[in-house]
């Protein structure tokens, strides 16, 4: 990431984040950094709207997908806790790969593509 994490958190949460830095990374980086400070309750109830907000500040509403963000965010919570309180959100992504290169197959593992 380019920028660093507070400066990403707060330009996320102004919508004046650059739409190149939201791509599935992003996500994850925005997710892991508001499930650390949050847990996963906080973050599930709040997060999704940001990221809805977002997605039609950028004209793109129909990119936002409810289930899914919850889906994911479970998902990666899970990952989460198995990291060591505090580790960076780069290390939680390089020590599990798999989220980034294939999030959307790992969902469908527990969901299927209807739900």
């Amino acid at each position: 990431m380019s920028i660093g994490d507070n400066a990403f958190l707060a330009a996320f949460e102004t919508c004046t984040l650059d739409p190149a830095l939201f791509d599935h990374r992003g996500y994850l980086c925005l997710a892991l950094l508001h499930l650390q400070a949050q847990g996963l309750g906080a973050t599930a109830t709040t997060l999704p709207r940001r990221i809805q907000r977002y997605a039609t500040h950028l004209g793109a509403p129909e990119k936002f997908h409810a289930t899914l963000t919850h889906a994911l965010l479970e998902l990666v919570q899970k990952r989460l806790t198995l990291m060591p309180p505090g580790t960076p959100w780069e290390a939680v992504l390089a020590a599990h790969p798999d989220l980034e290169r294939d999030a959307l197959a790992l969902v469908h593992e527990r969901h299927s593509p209807a739900q």
